[in-house]
This record gives structure tokens, sequence and C-alpha cells, in this order.
């Protein structure tokens, strides 16, 4: 069974804030190295959550290029972000963005940049909204 957004955001909500709250007692008993480790695990959290919810905007990116544009289904991934979103070049760049990232993590990179899930939620679930399937 497939999360939905809400779902994936009450998850990893419940994650945050208990690595949150055990940071707090970490500093509150200035014990640094658990508190250096809540940190750690709070990026990575954040990580774990953007690439599951990446990988939701994809699937649903795919399933619209296979219902209205099958001729595209082997083609390159921007591609088909390009024919659904033609009328939004900023769509278009932030989710070129977002595709770096997991594509790279994919390949055994590691993350180049911190992820903002308060900025990057909103902007995954909009764009997934956003693409009608019909």
């Amino acid at each position: 069974m497939s999360l939905s957004f809400s779902e994936l955001k009450d998850l990893y909500s419940e994650l945050n804030e208990f690595l949150a709250t055990q940071h707090g007692e970490a500093v509150r008993s200035e014990d640094l190295k658990t508190a250096e480790t809540c940190t750690q695990k709070n990026i990575h959290n954040d990580q774990a959550y953007f690439l599951y919810l990446f990988t939701r905007l994809e699937g649903r990116i795919n399933e619209k290029i296979q219902k209205e544009k099958s001729e595209l289904n082997e083609a390159y991934f921007m591609d088909k972000v390009q024919w659904i979103f033609s009328q939004n070049q900023q769509a278009q760049q932030r989710i070129q963005k977002y595709y770096e990232e997991p594509n790279s993590i994919g390949h055994g990179a590691d993350f180049n940049q911190v992820i903002s899930m308060r900025t990057v939620v909103p902007q995954i679930e909009y764009y997934f909204g956003s693409i009608n399937l019909q």
C-alpha cells in the first residue's frame, strides 16, 4: 500500500519531533555527543523523507506520461517533466534541481545540500497535485 503525502508528512513529523526532544534533552544535560548524534539523525531523516516524497512525484509523472503520452515512456525523466510542465519554467527548474539529488544518491553519492523540508514538502506536494490524471 502506498502512503499518501499526508501520511508521509505525519510520519516525518513524528520522528522529527522525537529527535528534537532528544536533542533538547541532550543540550540541557550538556551531552554534546548525543546532541550532535541527534542533529545528524535529523539531517538523515530529512534526506530520507525527501527521497520518499520525490519518488511519489516521479511516479505521478510517469503515470501521467503512460496514460497520455506513451511515446515518452522511455524518455529521459526531465523530458517528461518538460512535457507536463511546458507552461511552467519555474516548475521545470525546481524539479530538475530536486531530481539531481535522488539521481546522484541512486548512483552512490551523498547529498550535496541540506534539505529544508518546510520548503520542499509543499512544493513537491503542489507539483504532485497539479498533475491531473485523466
